[in-house]
């Protein structure tokens, strides 16, 4: 049984731990993993507004919805476009580590900061849930599947302050980096969504935050015309 239908079953829930985090942007990365291009933004992202971007999810059921509210939808705000990527396009992700690594146990009792998935599909639904873009990675219903799994912490980033770990880092603000591939079967011409989503549970409570974003999917794959 998976951490996540447990949780569905047993709804252990104890007063959360403050936490948050969102996706602000994303963009083309090359094979080192340096940017290129223009970046692209979450569904109805307005800028980097904890209360506009931010979806934690503390109760789960088999209908919790994967994307907030304002994010159901696959509409823009205004001044922050889609990525347009091709077939097969690396892809990078930015996020904040809002003290949750750089100040110890901000995060959880055990200090850990979680472990962060990205989700893709070319079929997404409206109502999709939690649980069943979480069961793609176990074949689910074959609309979509896990693309990459990996820690909150990134190993680099961090939040200007005076903790060890941040000054460690270069005491400076740094994003995190999210890393993730877009598949050679997706069609050019087509708009391919992705899901976010931070586990940041621990045995004592759930917690999960979420991002949705699409990518406009343009010309030929990475390897040429499918």
């Amino acid at each position: 049984m998976s951490f996540l239908q447990l949780a569905i079953i047993t709804l252990v829930l104890v007063t959360p731990i403050p936490a948050h985090s969102w996706i602000d942007n994303l963009a083309l990365a090359t094979s080192s993993a340096e940017v290129e291009g223009s970046p692209g933004y979450a569904r109805n992202y307005t800028g980097h507004l904890d209360d506009q971007a931010m979806n934690k999810i503390l109760e789960i059921t088999l209908e919790t919805p994967v994307c907030k509210d304002t994010q159901l939808m696959q509409v823009q705000g205004l001044g922050f476009p889609r990525l347009a990527a091709k077939p097969g396009s690396r892809v990078r992700a930015n996020y904040t580590e809002n003290g949750h690594i750089s100040k110890p146990r901000a995060a959880s009792s055990t200090g850990d900061t979680g472990i962060t998935f990205w989700y893709g599909t070319s079929h997404p639904a409206q109502c999709d849930t939690l649980y069943e873009v979480m069961e793609w990675g176990a074949g689910g219903d074959q609309r979509g599947e896990l693309l990459t799994v990996a820690p909150f912490d990134d190993g680099t980033c961090t939040e200007a302050n005076a903790t060890p770990i941040s000054q460690a880092r270069g005491g400076v603000d740094i994003p995190c980096n999210s890393m993730f591939t877009i598949p050679l079967d997706v069609q050019p011409g087509s708009i391919y969504t992705v899901y976010w989503i931070w586990d940041y549970s621990d045995e004592k409570h759930i917690e999960i935050y979420t991002t949705c974003a699409d990518i406009d999917i343009v010309g030929e794959t990475m390897l040429g015309i499918l």
